[in-house]
This record gives C-alpha cells, structure tokens and sequence, in this order.
C-alpha cells in the first residue's frame, strides 16, 4: 500500500477553523500512518494538535511555488512513491501541485469547498467526488482519473 502525504493549506478559511481541520483529520485517519502537514494563518494554529507539521503561512505570495517545492523535496527524499494530496481554496495552488503528476510522482488536489460541501451535507468527502482514493490524477486535473483510462 502506497504512503500517503497530506499537505493541507487552509490560510484562506474564513470561519471556525477547528470544524474544517477536524474534517481533513477525519479523512486522514483512513490512510492509517499518513504524513500531515498545516499551512496556516497564526491565529488557526491553535486548532493543530500539538505535535503537528505546521508551517505558518504570514505572505500567501509564493506560497503556490512553496508547496510544490514541498512535494518535490519530500518525493526526492524517501517519500518516493507516495501518494501526495494537496488541500486548498486556492486553484492557482492546486494547479501548481497536481502539475508535478508523471509516472514517478503522484499529487491529488482537493478543493476545500467540496470538502466542506460534504461535511455539510453529512456525506463521505471520497463519495462526494465520485473516486476512490489514492486513484492517480491526470496531470493539470484536480479530479482523478483511473489508471486504465490514463
């Protein structure tokens, strides 16, 4: 089974943080020992368990170009083979990490609006989108595609 990566940048939520990280840690808790990383604004670090990866996010420039780098430099050192997903609000940061997809790199972009969309509407996040996880994204595509179809 594949190691899964989640990278979740949430510097955009406006609202009570807590119910949207408690989401991404429900979806997580399904890949068993998945790696976790936070990309926050100060005052949303509160809601990260204490021994989280957390990265506060203080200029939300270069952050796009911050993340993919992230994805590379974890893929290059031991993560080789991972499944990496990338949860944002802003498409242009999606894009940028599901653009690294190839034969050897494997990156899910996810909209947190579809996240909250179904925690909202009480319905599993996967279900929701239609796919099973973990299935390899067309490169540029934030929606996976399966492998007999790529």
């Amino acid at each position: 089974m594949a190691n899964h990566h989640f990278l979740n940048e949430i510097t955009n939520h406006i609202g009570d943080s807590s119910v949207l990280v408690k989401a991404i840690l429900n979806l997580v808790s399904v890949y068993g020992n998945a790696e976790v990383e936070w990309y926050v604004r100060p005052d949303q670090q509160q809601f990260l368990e204490a021994n989280s990866s957390v990265f506060v996010e203080l200029n939300h420039a270069d952050l796009a170009a911050r993340l993919k780098n992230r994805v590379v430099q974890l893929s290059q050192n031991g993560a080789a083979g991972s499944i990496f997903h990338i949860f944002s609000y802003d498409g242009f940061v999606l894009g940028a990490a599901t653009a690294l997809n190839g034969p050897d790199l494997c990156v899910v972009g996810h909209h947190l609006a579809e996240l909250a969309r179904a925690v909202s509407r009480n319905r599993p996040f996967f279900a929701e989108r239609k796919h099973s996880p973990g299935v390899r994204a067309q490169a540029g595509s934030t929606l996976p595609i399966t492998l007999s179809s790529a």
